[in-house]
């Protein structure tokens, strides 16, 4: 039962201020959301090849900024977490490397 509460206080405090670039976010928070996304876009791409409903196209692209969006500031967190610009997240195959690089020591920051 604490392993279930613990993991809701988890999810909930891992999608506050989801749309935001100021913070920072761990390892486990980073890789959770970048594997959601990598589902959500294959997901996006299969639906995009197999339906001929335009609308229907519309509708998913729409769908697919907002989520793009969050992916880049959890990116960013993710940079200000090792110390780095958020920028950083901007160089091609730079959001494997925040998978696996330890975060600064959060006294280092005050």
């Amino acid at each position: 039962m604490s392993i279930l509460i613990f993991l809701t206080f988890k999810l909930l405090f891992m999608f506050k201020q989801l749309f935001s670039f100021n913070g920072r976010i761990g390892r486990l928070d980073y890789t959770i959301s970048f594997i959601l996304f990598c589902f959500y876009f294959a997901l996006f791409n299969a639906v995009i090849k197999h339906q001929g409903d335009e609308f229907f196209d519309i509708l998913i692209i729409l769908l697919y900024f907002p989520v793009l969006w969050i992916v880049l500031a959890k990116g960013a967190k993710r940079c200000h977490d090792l110390g780095l610009s958020g920028w950083c997240i901007l160089i091609p195959f730079f959001c494997f490397a925040l998978i696996f690089w330890k975060g600064k020591d959060p006294q280092s920051f005050r």
